[in-house]
């Protein structure tokens, strides 16, 4: 990953349901770019989460994490990760693990949830 941007680099992860219309899709990847810019990071990658139930680009994402250092992935919301609270803990949990990353989650426009490293 070689950039001349001086802003360091994060990811984006994403949940996609069969009934979301592409579109639907492209205003949540300008949202998620649009935040990123706002907390002055570069958005490189957003994983895709496309088959129900999967953790499949979630477990991409860690390697990914794991190998390049980056260590900010932005998201809409925790709901992404799982609707269930537990689950969405034990992936937080994996991230911190793999990465000590942090997970910038914009919760409506211009507002965030952050979890530390």
């Amino acid at each position: 990953m070689t950039s001349t941007s001086p802003f360091p680099v994060a990811y984006g992860y994403m949940r996609v349901f069969p009934c979301v219309p592409d579109r639907q899709v492209r205003a949540v990847e300008c949202r998620l770019l649009e935040f990123a810019e706002y907390l002055g990071l570069r958005l490189d990658t957003v994983y895709q989460e496309v088959v129900p139930g999967s953790i499949a680009e979630f477990d991409e994402l860690c390697r990914e994490l794991e190998n390049t250092g980056v260590q900010d992935l932005i998201v809409l919301s925790l709901r992404h990760f799982s609707p269930h609270k537990v689950l969405q803990a034990a992936m937080l949990e994996r991230l911190l693990q793999v990465a000590d990353t942090s997970v910038h989650a914009l919760t409506d426009h211009r507002s965030a949830t952050v979890v530390q490293r």
